[in-house]
């Protein structure tokens, strides 16, 4: 039954492994400290992480695909906001709500639970210019664009596999007194090491629901409705 979970995985999963280590950039030299806030190919952030090509551009800001140089070059995700988009404070808060969850990666042994391997996590975060940044995990495809490329036909197994991997990543997050709050396909991501995996992502508006005393937070009407409609 395992082996059957993993192939309906990998299945469901593609061609995403193989297209990650395709198109990664090449390593070249090590590039200029970013200090202006213009991010450019091979621009070096905190001292740690070379920018190697863009990956997507939207709305708010930029992704990029970087490498780790102090990490044997491992690949990342580099998420940028601009300081004067609508939501200036919405990466920031992304990075706080991954560090309250327990899902900032260190290098070395913190102490406490590890990260959930169906939550994104986060490795850094800081400014840059008119630019905030944030340093993530590289995913693949969502599950929507994996979807969409099956001609929206799967099978009853990896449709269960599916939605297993989408409620683990929901449950972690409500067992560390979080909503998500913009649940959808687009915001359940591929993984691209390790075993196969769905991982939730994009969680600049999530929302703790519990106070410090482990409280629920107050009921508030007459606010703007939030997340995608």
């Amino acid at each position: 039954e395992g082996g059957a979970r993993t192939r309906r995985a990998i299945f469901f999963l593609g061609a995403e492994r193989a297209e990650r280590t395709t198109t990664i950039g090449g390593g070249g030299g090590r590039g200029q400290t970013m200090s202006s806030g213009t991010i450019t190919q091979h621009a070096l952030v905190n001292d740690r992480y070379e920018v190697q090509r863009t990956l997507g551009t939207g709305s708010f800001g930029s992704v990029y695909l970087v490498a780790d140089i102090v990490d044997g070059r491992r690949t990342l995700a580099l998420k940028v906001e601009r300081k004067d988009a609508r939501y200036k404070e919405q990466l920031r808060g992304e990075y706080r709500t991954y560090v309250a969850m327990g899902q900032r990666r260190i290098d070395d042994d913190g102490g406490g639970r590890p990260p959930h391997p169906n939550l994104g996590s986060a490795f850094w975060f800081g400014s840059y210019g008119n630019r905030n940044i944030m340093v993530m995990e590289l995913f693949g495809a969502s599950a929507e664009d994996r979807f969409q490329a099956l001609r929206r036909c799967v099978s009853h197994g990896t449709s269960l596999w599916l939605v297993l991997q989408m409620l683990r990543g929901i449950r972690a997050m409500h067992e560390r007194y979080f909503l998500h709050r913009d649940v959808k396909p687009h915001n359940f991501v591929m993984s691209t090491t390790g075993p196969p995996r769905l991982v939730l992502v994009d969680m600049g508006l999530a929302k703790r629901y519990r106070t410090s005393k482990l409280d629920h937070i107050e009921c508030r009407t007459g606010r703007s409705i939030t997340g995608t409609v």
